[in-house]
């Protein structure tokens, strides 16, 4: 009886580990892909070798990591689930301020790759340092020479104006879009037969759109743009959402494909907020009734 009882147990046990040798056998393998981001100059639009990237993400395969831009601005990561995954980073370089992009959904960029601009230094002037006089002047001698004509100043050379860039045209419509403020946020799109509403969530929890286009916070969806509406007729196909003083916190940012039926249509979204340089998300693409979350933005 006493040896039927080990044997019993020595099966069980085999069994088991049998059983965890199988579960480890049958876990499928993570598939790795690749993410960029690119650091350029906010005025000249220009790549930016060597500044540094620190990000931070939800995803299993990259929480963190310090990454160095190469000779194109760009630099590389690895994660392992595209969907809803969230990056913030941190770029800085040698003569340019610190830009920071916070809790954005890597998705909406397109070829997954996130744009971050830096803005550069502007150097001080030295101090004029005034001469200190002399204790005794000389007196100055009297010239009887005839002054000589002066010499008509040579006009400076024109100085070329730089090629403007998509995205740059992008913030000049954006900026010109309805009334600015602390936070901006302007929506953008092509198609004039399709409507496409831009909703904001404050801190609070009260969402901005077409229904509600006022918040207690002062928040306002200034234009709302509709097809058919002879009010937008004559106007580019743009939403707009603004807050003078905006209270601290995190807003979300969502796009709503309002019409049933049509075509696959791309919008851009431009984020004004204070001094920092817009963000721009280009390229997203919508179809009839789908709603997506574009970016999540911290107010300090």
């Amino acid at each position: 009886m006493r040896a039927l009882q080990i044997i019993l147990g020595s099966v069980f046990i085999i069994l088991i580990i049998l059983l965890i040798l199988l579960n480890l056998k049958c876990e499928p393998d993570v598939e790795l892909q690749e993410a960029r981001i690119q650091v350029i100059d906010a005025e000249t639009r220009a790549p930016i070798r060597g500044a540094t990237v620190d990000i931070e993400t939800n995803d299993e395969a990259c929480r963190e990591a310090t990454l160095v831009t190469g000779r194109n601005g760009k630099c590389t990561f690895e994660y392992s689930s595209p969907e809803n995954m969230l990056i913030s980073a941190i770029a800085g370089k040698d003569g340019y301020e610190d830009a920071e992009v916070d809790s954005v959904e890597l998705a909406y960029f397109e070829d997954n790759m996130l744009v971050i601009p830096l803005r550069r230094i502007e150097e001080e002037e030295p101090p004029v340092v005034e001469p200190e006089p002399a204790d005794t002047v000389p007196p100055t001698p009297v010239d009887t020479t005839p002054p000589t004509p002066p010499t008509p100043p040579t006009p400076p050379a024109p100085t070329p104006t730089p090629p403007r860039n998509d995205q740059q045209d992008i913030i000049d419509r954006a900026r010109r879009t309805g009334q600015q403020g602390r936070l901006k946020v302007t929506l953008q799109w092509q198609n004039r037969n399709i409507d496409v509403d831009l909703h904001v969530i404050e801190p609070s929890g009260f969402e901005i759109y077409y229904s509600r286009t006022s918040s207690p916070s002062g928040g306002q969806l200034d234009i709302d743009w509709r097809p058919g509406n002879d009010a937008c007729r004559n106007r580019p196909c743009a939403e707009n959402i603004f807050w003078s003083n905006p209270p601290s916190g995190v807003y979300t940012v969502k796009l709503k494909y309002f019409t049933s039926d049509g075509p696959t249509i791309t919008c851009n979204v431009t984020v004004f907020k204070g001094d920092e340089p817009p963000q721009v998300f280009q390229n997203i693409r919508l179809s009839p009734e789908q709603e997506k979350v574009i970016t999540r933005i911290r107010v300090d």
